[in-house]
C-alpha cells in the first residue's frame, strides 16, 4: 500500500512537476526574446521616424529656391557664375544655417556655383547621380555615403541629398547639399542600444550608409519592414518613407538568452529542490497514511454494522476496498432513516390536512338532514327527492379525503348541488358562474369555493329584503389564479371584519389565520401550507353593500393522475 501511494504521488506531482518546468523554462527564454524583438522592433520605428523628420526638413529646405524668383531668375540668365549674387546668397545660408551641411552646390551649363568645405571631385557625384535624378522627377535623392577629400586635404565621409531644379517642366539646374559625418555620429549617439548590436543604413541597391559598428558592416539586407529570423540571429528592419534607406537592427538571440543566465541557474536550482522536497513529502504522506487507513478500514466497517464499540484491526489487505464498503453501509443506513421521517412527516401532513377538510362538513351536514327533517314533516313533497339527491352527491364528494384538488369544474357542480339543498331554507337567491371554459379544468382545494358560498348565503343574503346574487368569478395572470365570490348581502360590519383580517394596502382585508372564524381560518392554513405566505385569501366589504372575498392560488392542470403546476 505504501509503495502504490508512493507511486502515485510520484507520477501525478512530481512527474508532471519537472515536465511543466520545462516548458515554462522555454517559454520564458521565448517570451524574453520576443519581447525583446518587439521592443527592438519599436525603437527602430522610432529612430526612422526620427531619420524622415530630418531628412523631409532638409528636403523643405531646398524647396526655398523656387520661392527666390532672384536666384531663379540667375539660373537661366547669361550672367556668369561669380555675378550670381542671389544664388550664392542662397548656397551660404544653406550651409551657415545647419552645422550638419558641409557645402552646398548648383550645378548649372554655365559652371558651378558653390559654398562651405569645398570636397574634390563633385563633378563625379553629379554625373553619378543625374540618371536617378532625372527617373525621379524633381524629386530629391540621397546618395550612399562616400569617403572624400576637402579642398583642405581633410578626409570625411560625406552624403549628398541631391535634386533638379526644373522650370516649365525641364531641369535646369542641379542642386547637391553635402552632409558631413556627424549627420549620422548624432544619429546613432543616442539610441538605447548594446554594443553587440548592430544598427545599420542601407539603400535599395544594398549599399550601406552608415552603421553603428563600421568594423562590422552588413550588406544586402532584406528592405521590408520585417523580422527575418536566420538561426542565432535575428534582423529587424524598417523603410524610410522620405528616401529609399532601411534602417536595420540585427540581434543575437544566444545574447539574449546569455543575459538570462542568472535567472535561469535561480529556476533550475529552486526546480531540483522543489521535486527533491516533493519526494521526501511522498514518502512521508505514504508511510503516516497507511497505518491510519488500516485502522480506520476496520472501524468503518464494523460501523457500518451497527456495532458501536469498535476495536481498530490492521490484518485487511486491501484498505481501500473495505473503507468503500463501510462508507457505502452507512451511507445506506443513513438514506434509510431520512426516508422513514420523510414518509412520517407526509403522513402527518395527510393526516392534518383530513383534520382541515373534516372541520368544514359537519356544520353543512347538520343543515341539511334537518332540512330533509324538516321537510318530512311538513309535506310529502316530490321535491325531497331533489335534494336528497343533491345531498347524496355531496356527501360522496366529501367521503374521498385522500384527494386533496379537485378541478374547478367539478368544484362549481357541488356548488350547485348545495345550492340545491340551501334553496329550500332560502329560496330567494341566484348563484351567477362567471369562468371561461380555459380555467374549468384547473385544479383547486377542495370545498373552498363551496364554503365560501356557504358564508355568502347563510351571513350575507339570508336576511336580505331584496333577491340575493351571488357570483362565482375566476381570472389568472400567467402564473396565478384568482376566484373570486361576491354577494350583495348586507357585509362584514368593520368592528368584525377588524377582528377577521389584517387591511392591506389598497384597502382589502388579508385573512390573518390566527384571529378569523373558523371557515376561512381553514381555507388560508391550506393556501399557507401548500403554497406559502405569499398566498392569502383578500376580503373586500362595505357595510350594506356585500362582500367580496378572493382565493389567490397558483394555476395547476392536473396530469397522469398527478397534480402538476
Amino acid at each position: 500500500m505504501q509503495k502504490k501511494i508512493f507511486l502515485w504521488f510520484v507520477l501525478i506531482v512530481v512527474l508532471p512537476s519537472g515536465i511543466i518546468y520545462f516548458v515554462m523554462n522555454h517559454l520564458l527564454i521565448r517570451y524574453v526574446i520576443n519581447q525583446q524583438i518587439e521592443t527592438n522592433n519599436q525603437l527602430i520605428r522610432e529612430m526612422r521616424k526620427n531619420l524622415d523628420t530630418k531628412l523631409l526638413h532638409y528636403q523643405q529646405l531646398t524647396m526655398q529656391f523656387y520661392l527666390n524668383d532672384e536666384a531663379m531668375a540667375e539660373i537661366d540668365s547669361a550672367l556668369p557664375v561669380l555675378e550670381c549674387k542671389a544664388i550664392q546668397t542662397m548656397l551660404d545660408g544653406f550651409v551657415n544655417s545647419n552645422r550638419l551641411i558641409a557645402s552646398a552646390y548648383l550645378v548649372m551649363e554655365k559652371g558651378i556655383i558653390s559654398s562651405g568645405t569645398g570636397i574634390q571631385h563633385i563633378e563625379l557625384i553629379n554625373d553619378t547621380i543625374q540618371p536617378i535624378l532625372t527617373r525621379l522627377e524633381g524629386r530629391i535623392y540621397w546618395t550612399q555615403t562616400y569617403p572624400m577629400v576637402s579642398n583642405f586635404g581633410l578626409e570625411d565621409t560625406f552624403f549628398f541629398g541631391g535634386r533638379h531644379i526644373r522650370k516649365n517642366q525641364k531641369p535646369i539646374a542641379t542642386l547637391l547639399l553635402g552632409f558631413n559625418s556627424q549627420f549620422f555620429d548624432d544619429f546613432f549617439q543616442y539610441t538605447p542600444f548594446t554594443e553587440n548590436q548592430t544598427i545599420m543604413l542601407t539603400n535599395s541597391q544594398g549599399y550601406t550608409i552608415a552603421s553603428n559598428q563600421i568594423e562590422k558592416p552588413l550588406a544586402n539586407l532584406v528592405s521590408t519592414p520585417s523580422s527575418v529570423e536566420n538561426g542565432k540571429y535575428v534582423t529587424l528592419t524598417s523603410n524610410s518613407s522620405a528616401s529609399d534607406w532601411t534602417i536595420s537592427l540585427t540581434l543575437d538571440t544566444h545574447e539574449i538568452s546569455r543575459e538570462l543566465t542568472y535567472l535561469r541557474d535561480m529556476f533550475n536550482l529552486s526546480a531540483i529542490l522543489y521535486i527533491i522536497f516533493f519526494l521526501m513529502i511522498s514518502l512521508l504522506i505514504s508511510r503516516r497514511l497507511t497505518k491510519p487507513i488500516q485502522a480506520l478500514t476496520g472501524a468503518v466497517k464494523k460501523v457500518g454494522e451497527g456495532i458501536i464499540d469498535v476495536q481498530v484491526d490492521i490484518d485487511h489487505i486491501d484498505e481501500i476496498k473495505q473503507l468503500s464498503i463501510g462508507f457505502n453501509a452507512m451511507t445506506d443506513r443513513i438514506q434509510k432513516l431520512l426516508e422513514e421521517v420523510k414518509h412520517e412527516e407526509e403522513n402527518k401532513r395527510k393526516a392534518y390536512m383530513q383534520t382541515l377538510q373534516l372541520q368544514l362538513t359537519p356544520h353543512l351536514l347538520y343543515n341539511s338532514l334537518n332540512t330533509i327533517r324538516w321537510m318530512a314533516q311538513i309535506n310529502g313533497q316530490e321535491n325531497i327527492k331533489d335534494i336528497t339527491r343533491a345531498l347524496t352527491r355531496y356527501l360522496r364528494s366529501l367521503s374521498d379525503i385522500e384527494s386533496e384538488y379537485i378541478s374547478l369544474r367539478k368544484e362549481l357542480q357541488l356548488v350547485e348541488d348545495y345550492a340545491v339543498i340551501q334553496r329550500f331554507r332560502y329560496s330567494d337567491f341566484t348563484i351567477v358562474q362567471r369562468v371561461s371554459d380555459d380555467l374549468l379544468n384547473c385544479q383547486i382545494h377542495k370545498l373552498m369555493v363551496v364554503n365560501l358560498v356557504e358564508n355568502s348565503i347563510i351571513h350575507g343574503i339570508a336576511d336580505l329584503a331584496e333577491r340575493g346574487v351571488i357570483t362565482i368569478s375566476a381570472t389568472s395572470d400567467s402564473e396565478t389564479l384568482f376566484i373570486t365570490v361576491a354577494d350583495n348581502g348586507i357585509g362584514i360590519p368593520n368592528h368584525i371584519s377588524r377582528s377577521l383580517a389584517v387591511l392591506g394596502e389598497d384597502g382589502s382585508h388579508h385573512i390573518d389565520s390566527k384571529d378569523s372564524h373558523t371557515g376561512l381560518r381553514n381555507i388560508q392554513d391550506r393556501l399557507t401550507l401548500h403554497h406559502g405566505l405569499n398566498y392569502s385569501l383578500i376580503v373586500t366589504s362595505e357595510p350594506g353593500k356585500g362582500c367580496s372575498i378572493t382565493i389567490p392560488m397558483p394555476i395547476i392542470f392536473e396530469k397522469d393522475d398527478q397534480i402538476s403546476p
